[in-house]
């Protein structure tokens, strides 16, 4: 899963144990070192697309040919599997998890879960686990919203190796990831771009340092919402 990165000026201050970037993801990555695990609950890009097309066809047909929801899971996602050390843990709705297959190398392992939510998976990428997630601790996920720590702490706690080390989540939403990160004795490092989001994770986590990215934080992506 890990690759080699080029040296570039640190995106988290010294010293901070949670640092949020107020940037887009994408703008961030070719900056990012290594990282111990990431954790995220993504956008679902183009979902009602989706949708349509399989009750249209019954099929997606082959990720490829998606050329918009490919293309967005493949500006961010294989940055983050080259510079996850451990483990990368997903939530997504089950429509993206044949472009997430897609993107997996395949030397690496992808476990697929269903959460307690209807249609919503939990992936996994890397080593062999200490114990699968139990349902349990799956129907802790919630959809809309962030889910509880208590969820991304059980999925931490699964993962092989111990604290401390760093934890990144490139949508971290309020912020209930990267606490759970914080808690079990991790670093903690998220990125939003959502002003209005980024007020509610000031007011959750008031503790939580949040910044600019640096000079590279203008995207030339657009949106991920379409």
């Amino acid at each position: 899963m890990t690759g080699a990165c080029v040296a570039t000026p640190p995106l988290v201050p010294a010293g901070a144990p949670a640092y949020v970037l107020a940037a887009d993801v994408r703008t961030i990555l070719p900056r990012l070192d290594l990282v111990d695990l990431t954790i995220s609950d993504p956008p679902y890009p183009w979902f009602t697309a989706l949708q349509r097309l399989e009750r249209e066809h019954g099929t997606l047909g082959p990720p490829e040919t998606l050329y918009p929801v490919y293309t967005f899971l493949a500006q961010w996602f294989p940055f983050v599997l080259r510079r996850t050390t451990r483990a990368v843990w997903i939530t997504t709705h089950r429509l993206y998890v044949p472009f997430y297959r897609a993107l997996v190398p395949a030397r690496a392992a992808l476990g697929v879960w269903p959460t307690g939510v209807p249609d919503v998976c939990l992936l996994h990428v890397g080593p062999p686990l200490r114990a699968a997630p139990s349902p349990a601790v799956r129907a802790l996920h919630r959809s809309g919203q962030d889910s509880p720590e208590a969820f991304w702490a059980a999925l931490l706690a699964l993962t092989p190796g111990t604290p401390p080390g760093l934890v990144f989540d490139p949508f971290c939403g309020t912020g209930s990831g990267l606490s759970a990160a914080r808690r079990a004795g991790y670093r903690a490092l998220g990125c939003e771009q959502d002003a209005a989001v980024l007020a509610r994770l000031r007011l959750a986590q008031p503790a939580f340092v949040i910044g600019p990215a640096g000079p590279s934080q203008e995207s030339d992506h657009g949106s991920f919402a379409a």
